[in-house]
């Protein structure tokens, strides 16, 4: 874990001992400590990448689609000439 130089380990307090009650309560501090670092996106954001994300997943149908009717197109030519 990389640290930032105004971040300093934290030391476990003198109730939480070095067990693992201590170490599970450590955790669960960093963890809503991390979470408080959470920024929520705007509607504007959010409008914006899930208009990214549908046009990819339209791009790549499409593209899928077109690589489908090509190989199926070879796949017939190829088959109608073996069955002679």
């Amino acid at each position: 874990m990389s640290m930032l130089k105004s971040q300093t380990p934290s030391s476990p307090s003198p109730n939480e001992g070095g067990g693992l009650g201590g170490r599970i309560q450590r955790w669960y501090r960093e963890v809503w400590a991390e979470l408080k670092k959470v920024v929520k996106p705007t509607p504007q954001e959010t409008t914006r990448m899930t208009v990214a994300v549908l046009g990819i997943i339209l791009t790549f149908s499409i593209w899928i689609a077109i690589l489908d009717a090509i190989l199926t197109v070879i796949t017939q030519n190829l088959e109608s000439r073996f069955q002679r």
